[in-house]
This record gives structure tokens, C-alpha cells and sequence, in this order.
């Protein structure tokens, strides 16, 4: 067992221990009895905070050498989310009904491990091979989520696309475009349009966003791959590209949208910014 399943598991031992303290302390009627399970419901909480920063300082060492090898910006881990511990009223007699927390959650292992290899990606996008590129992260993407053999990804499948990944793919396209392209790149687009984070609004998609990173021309979307401007003159968020082989294809243009959605929402859940 190494220490990060280590700790994940006494972390759940403690809380466990929590649960147990408090369903003593409701029945607990003795006054010197209530102090020490109170001052056992404090000492446990402290180890559960300390084993909590280890566990955080050991995700972000772990993330920051893949980050390191990538030369990208650290990617900023939000804490493993645990409950409050009970607060006392010092003021309080001790034989007044104890403040109890709320239900301790399962804090459960979070996977921070690259699902796929980038250096392809890193050599393309530093080469300034667009379409190469474009083409290597849809292979990734379908990869990562176990779709190559489908060749399209679900609307689940953007929703759980994992943060790290997602973070590495758009930081590689914002660091090699000079903050041109990127899926961070897009969503701010979407938002400065007027957009909703996680809705999807056909007219303001159609008319406005698709038009301003260059998926629509003239009223017309690009028909074939090729049609796409693969290179730094292209409007800004042209890229990466979306499904828009034949956007007139009423499946795939609903698989477009549904994609578009799901995919902005993923980014605010992963915090991605540029940078």
C-alpha cells in the first residue's frame, strides 16, 4: 500500500470514529463523560486536518513532476473536501445538548494520473503543425475515454473527461498558440458573447460564437475538415475543432451542440484558466 491510499484510508478510519463520538456524545448524559469524548472529537478532527495536508501536498507534487516534464504553468488542486469539525460554545454548560457536524462524507481516491501519453501533441503544437495537432487530441480525447473504436464521444464522456488530462491538452494549445487556441480559449469567447456556462443557446452559437472563431462564413458552416484555417491567422478560438464534418447532418449537428455544452462545462468544473 503506498502512503496516498495510506492516508485516504486512516482518513476514513477517523471519520468513521467521528460518526461513532457523536452518536455517543447524543446519549451521553454525564457531564465528565461528554468532555472526553468531546476532547477525543477534537483530537481526531486535528489528525484528520494534518493527514488532509500531507495528502494534498502529495497530489501536488505528484502532478507538478508530470506538469515539469510538460513545461506548463502547475495546475492548482483543489483540496479533498471534508466536513467542519463540531464547534463548541465555550460559553455553553456542559450539560447543554452538544453541536454535532454534519454526516461525515466517504472521501474516496482521486485519480491525478495522465491517462495518456502528450508528447506527440507538445511536438506538433511546438512545430506549429495545426492540423496534426487538431487531429492528435481528437485521438486523445477518444483514447482517454476508451471511444477510439467509435470515433465520437458521448455527452458522459465530456463530463467525466478527466480534469488532468483536459488541463495538459489545453494548456499545450495556449502555450504553443500564443493564447490563441484552446478550449479555456473558447468558453471565455462563449462568455464575453453573452453565453451561460453549461447551457446552450442555438441562436447565440449560430450567429454569434461560431461566426467569431471562424466555424461559420458567410452564413455558411465549413463543410470538409479542410475547410479549417490551420494556422495562427486564424481567428482566435478556431481551434481545437469540434465534430463540424458536415454540420448539415442533423445527427451530428445535435452531437456538435451536445459536445459544445457538455465540453464548457467540463472546463469551469476543472478550473481551467489561461494563463
Amino acid at each position: 500500500m503506498d502512503e496516498r491510499q495510506y492516508l485516504l484510508e486512516a482518513i476514513n478510519k477517523d471519520l468513521a470514529l467521528i460518526k461513532k463520538i457523536e452518536d455517543r456524545l447524543r446519549c451521553e448524559d454525564n457531564p465528565r463523560r461528554q468532555l472526553q469524548l468531546e476532547t477525543d472529537s477534537e483530537e481526531t478532527w486535528q489528525k484528520i486536518r494534518e493527514r488532509k495536508a500531507h495528502l494534498s501536498s502529495l497530489e501536488q507534487e505528484e502532478l507538478k513532476k508530470t506538469v515539469l516534464y510538460l513545461q506548463l504553468s502547475p495546475l492548482k488542486l483543489d483540496p479533498l473536501p471534508l466536513p467542519e469539525p463540531p464547534i463548541r460554545d465555550e460559553d455553553s454548560s456542559l450539560n447543554s445538548e452538544p453541536r454535532l457536524s454534519e454526516e461525515p462524507p466517504v472521501v474516496k481516491p482521486q485519480d491525478k494520473k495522465l491517462r495518456a501519453n502528450y508528447s506527440q501533441l507538445r511536438e506538433l503544437l511546438e512545430a506549429g503543425k495545426w492540423k496534426e495537432a487538431d487531429l492528435e487530441t481528437a485521438r486523445i480525447m477518444l483514447e482517454v475515454t476508451n471511444r477510439k473504436k467509435e470515433g465520437w464521444l458521448r455527452v458522459i464522456d465530456i463530463k467525466n473527461f478527466p480534469c488532468p488530462d483536459l488541463y495538459v491538452i489545453d494548456k499545450l494549445w495556449i502555450k504553443f498558440s500564443q493564447n490563441r487556441f484552446g478550449f479555456s480559449v473558447q468558453r471565455d469567447i462563449w462568455l464575453s458573447l453573452d453565453g451561460k456556462q453549461g447551457e446552450f443557446d442555438e441562436d447565440r452559437f449560430s450567429c454569434n460564437f461560431s461566426k467569431c472563431v471562424g466555424w461559420r462564413i458567410k452564413n455558411k458552416w465549413l463543410e470538409n475538415y479542410d475547410d479549417f484555417n490551420f494556422t495562427l491567422n486564424a481567428p482566435k478560438g478556431h481551434l481545437p475543432s469540434l465534430p463540424l464534418t458536415n454540420p448539415r447532418d442533423p445527427i451530428k449537428l445535435r452531437r456538435l451542440k451536445d459536445n459544445f455544452t457538455g465540453l464548457l462545462s467540463r472546463v469551469e468544473t476543472c478550473g481551467l484558466r489561461q494563463v
